[in-house]
């Protein structure tokens, strides 16, 4: 893993650990808002780091068959 890459997964936990704790002291309907803002934020995240790893593989030096 690169430093990069540790570091963007440090903060995608902090941020998550900030949400759950939000959760707990949110009346239900807030926590619903928060909820759907949380879940487009977990689609964002699996969306980047998809382009990631394709845009890694594209940049990779492929072994050239003969």
């Amino acid at each position: 893993m690169t430093p990069r890459s540790t570091l963007a997964i440090a903060i995608l936990l902090s941020s998550c650990i900030m949400v759950l704790l939000a959760l707990i002291s949110l009346s239900p309907d807030s926590r619903l808002v928060l909820l759907l803002a949380l879940l487009a934020l977990a689609i964002l995240a699996l969306v980047l780091l998809g382009w990631l790893v394709i845009v890694r593989r594209a940049c990779s030096p492929v072994m050239m068959v003969p």
